[in-house]
């Protein structure tokens, strides 16, 4: 059974991109042999993290549980808006904050946009980033354009065809890298 958490980066409210979330958790979870969790940025409630988490002397129970459950993962889904042409401070804070953890993890980038412009910088910027810490990033980027128009709160598409359509490739892509992983 693939264990896979999908990092839903925002904290705003009337975020978009945890719509784009819910869809591939209920996506992956459809899939054979896949189950597909949430670690929610905004449930969680991070403060700005001055030290690593294995510095750190005494964890709060919620950061235990978030590095428990990412740990644990055979692959990790980052879900972002885009934020000024990037991504947001909490998804920065969490990345730094788990540094050691990122090494030989399979993860799929998302983007997500209320608009018609792809975000195709922030998969870049947020691949490039991973990549440095030694994370296994697929290839194709993915990115959600009218996330609004396009997804109830939910989670579910207004076009279920065209979503799982579009999801389908990167998708693959990555389950294949968590299936070849060493690390499972």
């Amino acid at each position: 059974m693939r264990k896979i958490e999908i990092i839903s980066s925002s904290v705003r409210d009337g975020r978009l991109s945890h719509r784009v979330a819910l869809f591939l958790q209920n996506y992956l979870s459809r899939i054979p042999a896949t189950e597909a969790g949430i670690l929610d940025l905004k449930q969680y409630g991070f403060p700005i993290f001055s030290e690593r988490y294995p510095n750190l002397v005494s964890p709060s129970v919620k950061v235990v549980d978030y590095v428990e459950r990412f740990s644990s993962a055979d692959g990790i889904v980052v879900v972002s808006p885009v934020y000024n042409g990037s991504f947001p401070a909490a998804l920065k804070n969490v990345v730094d904050f788990m540094v050691t953890q990122w090494f030989r993890k399979p993860v799929l980038v998302v983007s997500v946009t209320y608009g018609s412009t792809p975000g195709i910088g922030t998969v870049q910027q947020l691949q490039n980033l991973l990549m440095k810490l030694g994370a296994r990033v697929a290839s194709p980027g993915y990115t959600v354009l009218r996330a609004g128009e396009e997804f109830s709160e939910s989670g579910v598409p207004a076009d279920g065809a065209a979503a799982e359509k579009y999801a389908a490739a990167p998708v693959e892509e990555f389950l294949w890298l968590v299936d070849n992983s060493q690390n499972r």
